[in-house]
């Protein structure tokens, strides 16, 4: 997934930003309840003289223009900008909040951090000096200017810095100043390779994940998402957080990459679902689609803001169910948990053409007789109004088709009091759906009958429980999502394929003689299944650059065992009988082994040719395909 986010930051900081790079590390959160912006605005004139405090209000559209980015330290920002709560009872009390927030901004300069920068701009001395050189009267027109401002409006501020030039015709805020802009930007990524609070800096030289460039400065904590836990040295490699540069590799480019991509996700793809936030994210294979596909995001986003009435009922996926297949989605949910995020269900590689089933099925069995006003009366009785949709829309406070299908799911697999929690089911079952898995027929059952039977109890409407479990269930079957026997099935497929594994190294055991060469080829098999399934549902097979171009050795075939497996764990693929034969292989051959590396290099591209031999009848149904474009 982080590819997909690089990507997508990296056409966004050529086409989008620009020159608005530095807002991917704006601290947009933190202005979201500012409403006023206190400039002190110096005049240049061959120096630089102090002029007036300038009181607006603040531009939601372009926060870039504040360079605003807190830090951990009590002293400063990441900028000359400071946010305050001005919202005291007394003027005495306000100028001490002026004064707090000049303490900060004078300080910046002189702080060791970014006084370094004073040779290579001057500017920052003129500054520097007019402030100093002018701070009471800042700070008391400040004071008097806040005093005007209701109390409400005056609690979360901002001071900042605005220059303008002797004829007033031209006036620039700190995040439009070159010199400022470059400070930033080196230096508001540094919470992407530092954390006090783990230890301090996380650096080291090796091949960078995204991009593949290897001897570069790597960062350890440059991910946008919480994929590994560093909270505690035992999660760490090397039992020690700052190592963790070696678990997620990235350079300091496609960390600033990924960071553009986030805030384009947070922006544009997130919304909220019984208590996780969920993001959809596009992977655009076809590169010159790419634009239009972002352009059409933001113009939908845009749209859901100033003109979609309630009366529509369209979300995000209803938009881009109808993109072409040359874009897949991939669905992350995710919880936050005090200041950490942690990742609870992950569903990639989704064509839009099942969005789309998916929401023309719900509409079809929702427009079921069954479920339309006239039977629901007979039902129910006269009292019952509307369909079953309309009753759906009243109940989950929404009309986007999603938020139906979760509000059905969280109907029988809750978080209750009464009859338990089942916070994992339910995301399983979504996450099921969407990633086109059959749903076990047990599991629903149970699961309906539970909840029925504690409204049945209680005296609540059990029969409306009831009538929502047809609803799904009828849901389902149209999908054909409901599984019973395939647990058995697939216990069998399992079986034959051990077999027909074993049965193959027998049958030509002169040429599989040691467990190097049978560890060799199994890993080319694994890799066959998902080169195989990456062709199949992306119509690509961006893995194959993982394979050294077939250079391969004992340290690199290892190397490639953990990508495989890491991959496989993305798309949700099990192989776990394979992934054991290989692993009980490699411990039979120990280390050092004593073949070539062409030997490996054969056996391993053995395996990734003859793959196919091996897939179960299942696997053949889904994963054909792929000699032309390999």
């Amino acid at each position: 997934m982080l590819d997909a986010v690089a990507s997508l930051g990296e056409y966004l900081i050529e086409n989008y930003y620009k020159e608005r790079i530095t807002e991917i590390f704006i601290d947009s959160r933190a202005l979201k309840n500012v409403k006023y912006v206190f400039s002190i605005v110096l005049e240049k004139n061959g120096t630089l003289r102090y002029d007036c405090i300038s009181l607006e209000g603040l531009d939601s559209e372009n926060l870039y223009k504040y360079l605003y980015k807190t830090h951990p330290s009590n002293r400063f920002d990441i900028s000359p900008t400071a946010k305050r709560n001005f919202a005291k009872d007394n003027k005495d009390k306000i100028k001490k909040e002026v004064e707090k927030a000049m303490d900060r901004i004078v300080g910046w300069f002189s702080h060791e951090r970014f006084s370094k920068y004073k040779e290579k701009y001057p500017v920052l001395s003129k500054i520097e000096q007019a402030l100093k050189e002018n701070e009471n009267s800042i700070i008391e027109e400040i004071t008097t200017k806040a005093i005007n401002i209701d109390k409400k409006d005056r609690k979360n501020v901002l001071v900042t810095l605005k220059l303008i030039d002797k004829n007033r015709e031209e006036e620039k805020y700190i995040g439009e100043i070159r010199e400022f802009k470059d400070i930033f930007l080196k230096e508001a990524p540094e919470d992407l390779y530092n954390k006090k609070s783990l230890g301090g800096i996380s650096k080291g030289i090796g091949m960078c994940y995204i991009c593949g460039r290897d001897n570069i400065e790597l960062w350890g904590f440059a991910s946008p998402f919480n994929f590994f836990s560093v909270d505690k040295p035992g999660f760490a490699p090397e039992f020690s957080q700052l190592n963790s540069w070696k678990m997620l590799p990235i350079c300091r480019d496609c960390a600033i990459k990924l960071q553009a991509g986030r805030r384009f996700l947070d922006e544009y793809t997130q919304d909220t679902l019984y208590g996780y936030s969920y993001y959809v994210v596009p992977r655009i294979h076809n590169l010159e689609q790419r634009e239009e596909v972002i352009q059409d995001i933001i113009n939908y986003k845009h749209k859901m803001y100033y003109e979609i009435t309630k009366e529509m009922e369209e979300d995000l996926l209803d938009f881009m169910k109808e993109t072409g297949d040359f874009v897949t989605l991939i669905f992350l949910f995710v919880q936050k948990n005090q200041s950490r995020e942690e990742i609870h269900k992950y569903v990639e590689d989704i064509p839009p053409s099942w969005i789309k089933r998916i929401y023309t099925t719900f509409d079809k069995v929702r427009s079921f007789s069954i479920f339309q006003e006239s039977t629901l009366k007979k039902i129910f009785g006269d009292s019952w109004e509307g369909n079953i949709k309309e009753h759906i829309i009243s109940e989950c406070n929404s009309r986007k088709k999603i938020n139906m299908i979760a509000f059905l799911i969280r109907k029988f697999f809750p978080n209750s009091k009464e009859t338990g929690v089942y916070d994992k089911y339910f995301l399983d079952v979504l996450g099921d759906i969407i990633a086109q898995n059959p749903i076990n027929k047990k599991l629903l059952y149970k699961s309906f009958i539970r909840e029925i039977k504690n409204a049945f109890v209680n005296n609540s409407r059990f029969e409306y429980l009831t009538l929502y479990s047809f609803l799904f269930y009828l849901f389902l079957l149209e999908l054909d999502l409901v599984g019973g026997e395939k647990m058995d099935k697939k216990e069998l497929e399992v079986k034959k394929g051990v077999e027909k594994i074993e049965n193959f190294f027998e049958r030509f055991n002169g040429a599989f003689n040691t467990p190097e060469k049978k560890a060799a080829f199994l890993e080319g098999v694994l890799t066959r299944f998902l080169l195989d399934w990456q062709y199949t549902n992306r119509g690509s097979t961006p893995f194959k650059t993982k394979l050294y171009s077939l250079n391969l050795d004992e340290k690199r075939l290892k190397k490639l065992l953990v990508d495989i497996e890491a991959k496989l764990m993305e798309y949700d693929l099990q192989y776990s009988w394979l992934k054991e034969l290989i692993a009980k292989y490699l411990v039979e051959a120990g280390d050092n082994w004593k073949l070539s590396k062409e030997e490996i290099s054969y056996y391993f591209v053995l395996g990734l040719s003859l793959g196919r031999m091996f897939k179960s009848e299942n696997d053949n149904e889904q994963n054909s395909g792929g000699d032309e474009n390999e």
